[in-house]
């Protein structure tokens, strides 16, 4: 273990010098390099499984390190990448993010972005980092795995309600399902943001409209890295958004890409290929502030197109979050979550939920002691099932993030 920690942490290091040796070869005018550390205590509740991103990872893991090197070798051009050491994975750094950003038309109308990127859907990925959001999980739409895979598919309705509650935890496959899932895996998401895609986009404001459109490798739930493609096509993506005047802001999104891999193809309907068969995902967002109030809340419809499933696998998902700030340098917060997933028809001619919904209220609390240093109290409850809300056992946690 020892051995793939030291390659692992030179390999990153060589990244960091090559990069840094270029812009400032290149003619640099600014380096700026910056990150966070934080550290949680919680126990070992269920409740944390329904946190777990797809390594099994989570934002309540023990020990997150964060390194952000930014350049900008013209005053047109960024080049920015990020790293991630998570000590739940001891053995590697995780290149979370690496792309340049070149801005095209001046005071920010266009800018031109290409690399490893965050996701343009949507508002949360600017809120992810634990400085940033006054919580510590993130929304449900944009990690909660359904059980819907991606190497492997169901072979019919039935298939697919047999593995009923299974996608959050990870499986293997289907009892009759084509194909093959060689390990167990998380199923897909609506929207996948933790882990940053391959793609280009062209973003920018101008009052009061805020754009960013483009194409990424992978499916809008499963981001491609490490040089895989699973499939020839290209997801489209974007949001358009508006701020009509102070402390108002909306928006919607937009993604729309095939999800399935072609190794699939000699198992499909004849004439049918994997690019055939698309995730269809619409959203919406919204943004107020006043004084000392903050409310947020975003919404995506799921719509997702299985080979031997004669109806689309829908769902929903939508979260509110409210957040205070009564005095210099505290806040509350909570949020309200949901993820419901449709109905589909099984041999027995009633209709079946085809995945296990969730509902989730999170509370919490920060300070910061310092400009850079925060300490955050929450307390999250999960409540699985379509019924009503029956929250379980709770996820009580302490976090302090401290920032460079």
């Amino acid at each position: 273990m020892l051995g793939r920690l030291a390659i692992s942490w030179l390999t990153s290091t060589a990244l960091l010098i090559v990069m840094t040796t270029s812009v400032f070869a290149a003619g640099l005018s600014h380096v700026r390099l910056r990150g966070t550390l934080q550290t949680t205590a919680r126990g070992e509740e269920q409740a944390l499984s329904a946190n777990q991103f797809n390594r099994g990872d989570t934002t309540y893991d023990y020990l997150i390190f964060r390194l952000h090197l930014e350049a900008a070798p013209s005053d047109r051009l960024q080049i920015i990448s990020q790293i991630m050491y998570n000590d739940s994975f001891s053995k590697d750094f995780a290149l979370y993010g690496a792309y340049f950003l070149y801005e095209a038309l001046e005071q920010g109308r266009l800018y031109f972005e290409a690399g490893k990127i965050p996701s343009p859907f949507g508002t949360f990925a600017a809120r992810s980092y634990p400085d940033k959001n006054p919580l510590i999980g993130i929304p449900l739409m944009y990690y909660y795995h359904s059980p819907l895979l991606r190497r492997t598919i169901p072979s019919s309705a039935d298939d697919l309600l047999a593995v009923y509650g299974q996608g959050q935890d990870g499986l293997n496959g289907y009892p009759a399902g084509l194909g093959s899932q060689p390990f167990t895996s998380r199923g897909l998401p609506i929207i996948y943001d933790a882990c940053w895609d391959l793609g280009s986009v062209l973003l920018g404001a101008k009052s009061p409209f805020e754009y960013r459109f483009g194409v990424v490798l992978g499916a809008p739930g499963g981001p491609e890295s490490n040089n895989v493609d699973s499939n020839d096509n290209r997801t489209v993506i974007g949001r358009f958004g508006l701020a009509p005047s102070a402390g108002i802001r909306l928006g919607i999104s937009g993604a729309r890409g095939s999800y399935l891999a072609n190794s699939l193809d000699p198992v499909l309907p004849t004439n049918s290929v994997a690019e055939d068969y698309k995730q269809t995902v619409i959203g919406c967002d919204f943004e107020a502030s006043r004084d000392r109030w903050i409310v947020r809340s975003e919404a995506a419809l799921n719509s997702i197109e299985s080979p031997f499933i004669s109806e689309n696998l829908n769902s929903k998902s939508w979260y509110a979050e409210f957040e205070t700030k009564p005095w210099a340098g505290s806040g509350f917060a909570a949020r309200w979550d949901e993820l419901i997933y449709g109905q589909i028809k099984g041999s027995d001619g009633m209709d079946h939920h085809w995945a296990e919904s969730i509902r989730r209220l999170e509370i919490g609390s920060y300070y910061w002691i310092t400009a850079d240093l925060v300490v955050k109290a929450n307390v999250q409850w999960n409540s699985l099932g379509a019924g009503s809300f029956g929250p379980g056992d709770p996820l009580e946690s302490l976090q302090v993030v401290a920032r460079f």
